[in-house]
């Protein structure tokens, strides 16, 4: 019996060694793909929060303000927790960088519309406000996507090329019509 007793926590700490490097790498990639989710929804929020904030810009500013806001720093947390990853395995990498393409295209499709939208939030006296969070938004994306990349399998850096530099080509747009 004290065999068992003095061999049982041996045991155990032997087996919580091994498997705690494979529960972290896992739940960080888990938590990209979850950061991606997050940040693709605030990006459609802000979207579907758009008209309402040009109709009437008094009302919809805080809304409006609350979605980018969020978006602005689930960004920084995502690239975070790419970093904390360091490298993703080859099937992690395609999903990762499959997140980052879906969304880097529903930020672009919401970044034409503000840019469309640009006079009437102009006219709200908004103007400002707006070209702060996009600069903001601008830097987050740009160290993202820098993080992903570093991250990545080299298969994946293409997905990610086209991404960025249509989500780039995008913000500089949108900064350059609120400036």
């Amino acid at each position: 019996m004290q065999i068992f007793t003095s061999l049982f926590p041996l045991f155990l700490s032997s087996t919580l060694v091994f498997s705690t490097p494979i529960a972290k790498r896992v739940d960080n990639t888990a938590k990209v793909l979850g950061d991606f989710s997050i940040i693709t929804r605030n990006v459609q929020h802000l979207s579907g929060n758009l008209a309402s904030f040009v109709k009437s810009p008094s009302i919809g500013i805080k809304t409006f303000s609350s979605h980018f806001s969020d978006l602005n720093d689930h960004l920084a947390v995502t690239t975070s927790d790419t970093v904390a990853v360091g490298s993703f395995n080859t099937m992690d990498s395609q999903s990762v960088a499959n997140a980052a393409a879906t969304f880097a295209q529903d930020a672009l499709t919401f970044l034409i519309a503000l840019i469309s939208d640009e006079n009437a939030i102009a006219a709200a006296g908004q103007k400002s406000l707006v070209l702060g969070y996009l600069n903001t938004g601008n830097v987050a994306t740009l160290n993202l996507f820098t993080a992903l990349e570093n991250s990545v399998n080299e298969n994946e850096l293409d997905t990610l090329s086209v991404a960025q530099e249509e989500l780039q080509a995008a913000f500089t747009n949108s900064i350059s019509a609120y400036s």
